[in-house]
């Protein structure tokens, strides 16, 4: 059987799931074996999640964050696509328009138009983030109710750290705009923070997430941004346990609304055990680990493309999971897809990611899935394939 060089997917390969069973082995038994009150782990759990665990994930962030992370402030999530399904649902009306970054997160802008039914306008980007002029502009001009029960009359889903697909991290000076544009055209900015986490500098600390930028002693301060996190990129996306860090006006309506009133806490008892390993420092070991690991694999990825001269621009990232490359001009990404997929090589093209269909000669090329030896393999079949268009 030939072999398939998977650079396409941005989950996690056999290395990065590698003792997750000793974790959940190690935290199963921690919990279950001490004098655990049965009612309260095996019954519903708390609407916005059990104190202790919050408590120790308020801890563990505080640290990764290298910035104050207060536990009132977080919900607990069935993971990052519940928190964009709850935030589309709960904190607007359907005729709220929702801005997406052009590229952005490929499946988003189909969640929001095809299954919310949400009037979505992408912003275009410059090489460092979203061109808030351009939004500005656009918010002027995009019709928004003006009477609704809910707080934000528009939503903008934003990567502020390690952006998926293109890799930049949004500098503070537009993070400082971006909230003063939500204060005054009624914004709801929904930080999709999954990659934060995975920051390969020497201290391993992000850059600081959007939210701290929405200073709670700021006079004109409301609350108007989430942080929406995962635990599947820096551990297990099969536990589907993820949170939202925000203010408390919409923590207070995460936790009123209807679905979360039915049914609880989203994933109780699965929080419990993650609780129970981060008090351990058992998830913190792992994200260690997977640090190292991806940091290796996006250098060497990087190396490698220098090392061929390989026709392409990109900037090395510092953090997160892909490459944006952007090909020759002569060259069609979609059928450069195509073309690398008979070859077992799989990348994404560019255009999938832009909402517009823009970016057609760009791929966007993942280092999750396949160990650092196989992705230099990778890469070379890449350049070898890019070179063969000139010849």
């Amino acid at each position: 059987m030939e072999e398939v060089y998977e650079l396409s997917l941005g989950g996690p390969g056999k290395e990065s799931l590698a003792g997750c069973k000793d974790i959940i082995l190690q935290a199963t038994q921690a919990l279950l074996t001490n004098d655990v009150d049965e009612h309260a782990l095996f019954d519903y759990g708390p609407r916005v999640g059990d104190p202790e665990v919050r408590h120790q994930l308020a801890e563990f962030l505080k640290i990764q964050y290298n910035d104050n992370v207060e536990s009132d402030n977080l919900f607990i999530t069935a993971a990052a696509t519940q928190g964009i399904h709850l935030a589309t649902t709960v904190l607007m009306s359907k005729d709220a328009p929702i801005f997406v970054e052009d590229p952005t997160y490929f499946v988003a802008h189909g969640m929001f138009q095809r299954d919310y039914e949400h009037r979505v306008i992408p912003v275009q980007t410059d090489d460092d983030g979203i061109d808030l002029d351009v939004f500005e502009r656009l918010l002027q001009e995009t019709p928004a109710p003006t009477e609704t029960r809910y707080p934000f009359r528009r939503m903008l889903f934003v990567m502020t750290v390690h952006h998926n697909p293109m890799g930049f991290c949004l500098p503070p000076e537009k993070c400082r705009r971006l909230v003063s544009l939500a204060r005054k055209y009624d914004v709801l900015l929904f930080a999709d923070d999954v990659y934060n986490l995975l920051t390969y500098t020497d201290d391993g600390v992000p850059p600081p997430r959007l939210l701290a930028y929405d200073n709670k002693e700021d006079p004109d301060y409301r609350g108007h941004t989430i942080s929406n996190c995962t635990f599947s990129k820096i551990f297990s996306p099969g536990m589907r346990l993820g949170w939202i860090e925000t203010s408390p006006r919409i923590i207070q309506m995460l936790r009123d609304c209807y679905t979360t009133v039915s049914g609880f806490c989203y994933n109780h008892f699965v929080s419990r055990l993650v609780g129970k390993a981060l008090e351990l420092g058992l998830v913190q070991t792992n994200l260690a680990r997977l640090r190292k690991l991806y940091g290796d694999r996006i250098r060497a990825a990087c190396r490698r493309l220098r090392e061929n001269q390989t026709p392409v621009c990109f900037v090395e990232p510092k953090g997160g999971l892909f490459l944006w490359l952007k090909l020759p001009e002569i060259i069609n990404g979609e059928e450069f897809q195509e073309n690398a997929k008979t070859k077992n090589l799989l990348v994404m093209n560019g255009s999938r990611a832009s909402m517009s269909g823009n970016y057609k000669n760009f791929l966007r090329i993942s280092i999750s899935v396949i160990p650092r030896d196989k992705i230099e393999q990778g890469i070379d079949k890449l350049s070898e394939l890019i070179r063969s268009y000139d010849a």
